[in-house]
């Protein structure tokens, strides 16, 4: 299944053919756990415990409100009728050019939600 994986720290998004399979996921962030984030045109899977990681690095997207940390799993929006998350539609370049990373400095100033 297309994927992305933004990656903050290395300041990349790569191409990923996700194996569609949820227990896959946390492996894939390095993390033990995660959340979704999202709108009707996206979903992305996050590490859930990323701010209060020892090294934070992050990046907004287009279309969703406040600054993410850490690595993140960028897939298509989610299927209301049947409660799948669906294969991105976008292509690497359509995807690359939804991410800005961000320094703590530009993410503190971004979101009142983060503290140090």
């Amino acid at each position: 299944m297309q994927a992305y994986v933004i990656d903050p720290k290395a300041r990349t998004v790569e191409a990923f053919d996700y194996s569609d399979n949820w227990k896959d996921i946390a492996g894939i962030l390095g993390c033990q756990s995660f959340d979704i984030a999202g709108t009707d045109k996206f979903s992305l899977y996050v590490d859930d415990e990323g701010l209060f990681a020892p090294e934070r690095h992050f990046f907004m997207i287009e279309g969703y409100p406040q600054p993410l940390c850490n690595k993140s799993l960028l897939l298509g929006p989610v299927d209301y009728d049947t409660g799948d998350t669906l294969e991105s539609p976008l292509t690497l370049e359509q995807a690359t050019a939804l991410v800005k990373f961000l320094t703590l400095d530009e993410a503190k100033e971004a979101s009142k939600m983060l503290r140090e």
